[in-house]
């Protein structure tokens, strides 16, 4: 009985100490979410500014934004993109820097505090089954299956913790490579200098599938970075108190 006992104390304190260590990971985070919405912001306003371009062009051309949404940038492509282009190319790969910063610090601060998660539930679900065999003898005496009650009670509260927490983890937005894939895909174009190819401006694929959409006044645009930045500056998903990143 004594090593069940030692057994549920030690499974307790795999658990005890996680609010605060999640605590300052969150703390250690805050700096790299503002560095990834910085640079988001940066590579927001290259689109802007790509879009004005394109407005211009078609305007010079007869034709407006809204008539050729449906083509890529490859296929309305000037010259005179390049240099905004690149811009955008240059933020976007700053941008899977900072996230694989984030990352690191992410993983390094949750990485220990999930595996202690998992081995916790491993160990309380082993528990409750020695628990429950225990109670399950013919000749325990009442106060035998009262204290082994008070184990199993103790148990459910540590699954209930164990749920908590691992939900609170799960609520933490990761900034990873695949949430940068997918939000800032490449600029991708080329043009045609003379009959001869230029230059390929992302070496790293992806294919633009649509033009920049002009924001409606009052609105964030819905660029082809997918970004968006709220009303304090953070993206979308940190919470403005404490900019814990919420999935």
């Amino acid at each position: 009985m004594g090593k069940l006992r030692t057994s549920i104390l030690n499974l307790q304190k795999l658990l005890v100490d996680n609010p605060a260590r999640q605590e300052k990971v969150e703390k250690e985070l805050e700096g790299e979410i503002h560095n990834v919405n910085h640079i988001g912001q940066t590579a927001d306003e290259g689109w802007n500014q790509l879009f004005i371009q394109l407005s211009s062009k078609f305007e010079d051309e007869g034709t407006t934004v809204d008539a050729m949404k449906s083509k890529t940038l490859k296929e309305v492509f000037d010259k005179s993109f390049v240099s905004t282009i690149k811009g955008i190319e240059s933020s976007r790969q700053d941008i899977f820097r900072a996230c694989a910063k984030f990352t690191t610090v992410y993983e390094n601060g949750f990485g220990q505090m999930r595996a202690d998660l998992a081995k916790a539930e491993e160990e309380a679900k082993a528990l409750r089954a020695i628990a429950m065999k225990k109670k399950a003898k013919w000749l325990a005496s009442t106060k035998y299956k009262d204290k082994i009650k008070g184990y199993l009670e103790v148990i459910d509260s540590v699954d209930q913790i164990i749920a908590s927490q691992k939900k609170s983890l799960a609520g933490i937005k990761s900034y990873d490579q695949t949430w940068a894939t997918k939000n800032f895909p490449a600029p991708q174009a080329h043009h045609d200098g003379g009959g001869s190819q230029g230059p390929r401006l992302d070496e790293h694929g992806g294919e633009c599938q649509g033009l920049p959409r002009q924001p409606e006044r009052g609105q964030q645009r819905d660029s082809r970075s997918a970004w968006r930045i709220q009303d304090d500056g953070r993206p979308d998903g940190v919470d403005q108190e404490d900019g814990r990143g919420r999935r």
